[in-house]
């Protein structure tokens, strides 16, 4: 694919993402063609923010944020999916009249569903797999084109039946099927227990652990894709430069990971809330339902928080009683949303969360805090008033992590989900100036190495952007400026 239309289309995809994201939990069609990142347990750690516009867009961050991820999967969901499998195989032959155990509407199924044993031995007849003495695999052979491929210390992924049926039935795996299912959940329950170690190392032969690490770009990252893009050009190991392109990848924690959490957020937030307006009138407090009128607020991208107002409710249809029917909500940012009521109120609970903040570390009045129509000049009082470099002051010219110049402390919240973009794990060459070498680094820490490179104007010739200091520095004298004209 040219670069060009890479970069057009991940843009385009990047923009519109988290609207198409809550369209399609509406539409019942979640699964909008990027990668998901899951597993067995998984939780989105506190960003790293980096302002990388300088003057330009000072309250723009580019995110940076730690997937922490358990991606093996328990025999208890592996044999659910078998089961529910094999419940669909019955009720497709059914439907075609065919002769069980063979055949998917009416078409040969040479790939059948099931738990499959690598059992390879070594030359002495020992077995290859030193810890289990054999591998499980569980493959469901879901169409036409695909299937399923699952392991205890990997979990699920989708895959061609050509390639399963090169690489695991027909080389050098030749995976047996599995008569005894019991038999295979034993070893599945075994392998996961023994993959219970980072991904880094191996319990036995060609099996790694399950627990790994992954970085995502998110944020304000479409103003800064193509300077992200270029960043990400590298010195391979046959000594030529090459082009590493970024996979667009959703994560979404299960619900169990951060309930706890996220319930004494919320009770915090509400009595900080209470407290706050105490004296208020009641007019400006929620409503305990949506209706329309009330103000709403949602997070895009991990970053950027829009507000707007419910301006239309749609009854459910008939035969949809329970949905409780629809909200339309409008946004500062002029999109309209459709909202189901639970997350209407997730929308009413984030804008008094927002509300909160800026009448708190803002230092704003509740009447300006709460309105929808200074989103951007809110959000630049609430930011300016709480930059705090990473760096402390006189380190910027005595460090080689350039990145760490346009990095600031982040107060933000953590989404329960992201949209956002990852790069390779392996890790690249970079020249250490302090080491007089070439050294090893993660591949996210290259890019953002790179593109501060390239904005303090070290690189490729750039003009200069301002760092965190200096955008502090910057903000500090024109208050002073401010304070000394009386405010005006």
């Amino acid at each position: 694919m040219p670069f060009f239309i890479f970069i057009n289309r991940m843009t385009r995809i990047l923009q519109y993402l988290g609207l198409e994201v809550r369209q399609a939990k509406l539409d019942g069609a979640y699964d909008i063609g990027i990668k998901t990142m899951s597993g067995n347990e998984l939780a989105i750690e506190k960003p790293r923010a980096f302002c990388f516009r300088g003057l330009e867009a000072k309250d723009e961050k580019v995110l940076l944020y730690k997937i922490v991820r358990d991606r093996g999967m328990e025999s208890s969901a592996a044999l659910e999916l078998y089961n529910e499998a094999k419940a669909l195989e019955e009720n497709d032959e059914g439907a075609s009249n065919a002769p069980t155990g063979g055949f998917f509407f009416g078409r040969p199924r040479p790939i059948k569903t099931g738990f499959y044993f690598d059992k390879r031995k070594l030359t002495d007849g020992s077995p290859l797999f030193k810890e289990t003495g054999k591998r499980v695999f569980l493959i469901i052979n879901s169409g036409l084109v695909n299937c399923v491929v699952a392991r205890p210390n990997y979990g699920k992924f989708l895959t061609s039946k050509d390639w399963v049926k090169e690489y695991l039935l027909q080389g050098p795996p030749r995976l047996s099927l599995v008569a005894d299912v019991q038999e295979a959940v034993t070893l599945w329950d075994a392998e996961f227990k023994a993959a219970n170690r980072p991904f880094t190392e191996t319990y036995q032969t060609y099996c790694k652990g399950r627990h790994t690490e992954s970085f995502v770009f998110s944020g304000s990252v479409v103003p800064v894709l193509n300077k992200i893009i270029v960043s990400a050009r590298h010195i391979s190991y046959m000594g030529g430069e090459t082009q590493t392109l970024p996979a667009i990848v959703r994560v979404e924690p299960p619900p169990s990971t951060d309930a706890a959490s996220t319930e004494g957020d919320a009770g915090a937030t509400n009595d900080a809330l209470a407290d706050e307006s105490a004296d208020d009138d009641d007019d400006d407090e929620p409503a305990a339902e949506p209706a329309v009128g009330q103000k709403v607020a949602i997070e895009m991208l991990g970053s950027s928080i829009f507000r707007g107002k419910i301006t239309e409710y749609k009854d459910e249809e008939e035969g949809d009683e329970e949905s409780g029917g629809t909200y339309i909500a409008k946004f500062t940012d002029g999109s309209e949303i459709e909202m189901s009521t639970s997350e209407a109120k997730e929308a009413m609970e984030m804008f008094n969360t927002e509300v909160t903040k800026l009448m708190g570390k803002g230092k704003m009045q509740k009447a300006d805090a709460s309105n929808t129509e200074v989103h951007a000049a809110v959000c630049s009082t609430a930011q300016a008033s709480t930059r705090r470099p990473v760096l402390e002051e006189g380190e910027e010219d005595d460090t080689e992590e350039s990145e760490k110049l346009y990095e600031e402390e982040y107060d933000g919240v953590v989404p329960k989900m992201l949209v956002g973009l990852e790069f390779q794990r392996d890790p690249v060459s970079w020249y250490s100036a302090s080491a007089q070498e070439s050294i090893r680094i993660p591949f996210y820490q290259y890019v953002l190495r790179k593109l501060a490179e390239k904005l303090r104007g070290t690189d490729l010739g750039d003009a200069s952007v301002m760092s965190t200091r200096e955008l502090l520095n910057h903000e500090k004298a024109a208050l002073l400026k401010n304070e000394a004209n009386g405010g005006d």
